[in-house]
């Protein structure tokens, strides 16, 4: 085999681990925000509903947005940053008001629609 077939097939295995590596990394994304972004929605839809507020569930939020963050990360930094600010809003809900929200870019819409670009790249 020539050196410059070798050279490309080279080049066209390292483009394929790239694009695989890309792959997982956006799946790895999905699965970790799809939980967090799901439980947040059934929750605040029940709380707008009228129930009252269960901390341990906001306990949990906290947890599925904190591991949301880390499975985030490799593929999309401010993404995961966000996630990680959503877990700790979870953890001080009082201390969070509307316009902090906004500021902080962690509108529950804005992250599900985020997560639905991602799940149609």
């Amino acid at each position: 085999m020539s050196a410059g077939i070798s050279a490309l097939i080279f080049v066209f295995g390292r483009l394929k681990t790239l694009v695989d590596r890309n792959r997982d990394e956006r799946v790895a994304a999905i699965n970790g925000l799809s939980p967090a972004v799901g439980a947040t929605i059934a929750y605040t839809t029940r709380c707008e509903q009228g129930y009252t507020r269960d901390l341990d569930e906001e306990k949990k939020l906290h947890g599925l947005w904190f591991d949301a963050s880390a499975k985030v990360s490799p593929y999309d930094k401010e993404l995961a940053m966000v996630c990680r600010e959503k877990s700790q809003y979870w953890l001080e809900y009082d201390s969070y008001t509307q316009d902090k929200v906004i500021e902080l870019g962690i509108e529950l819409k804005k992250i599900a629609a985020q997560l639905e670009v991602l799940k149609h790249k």
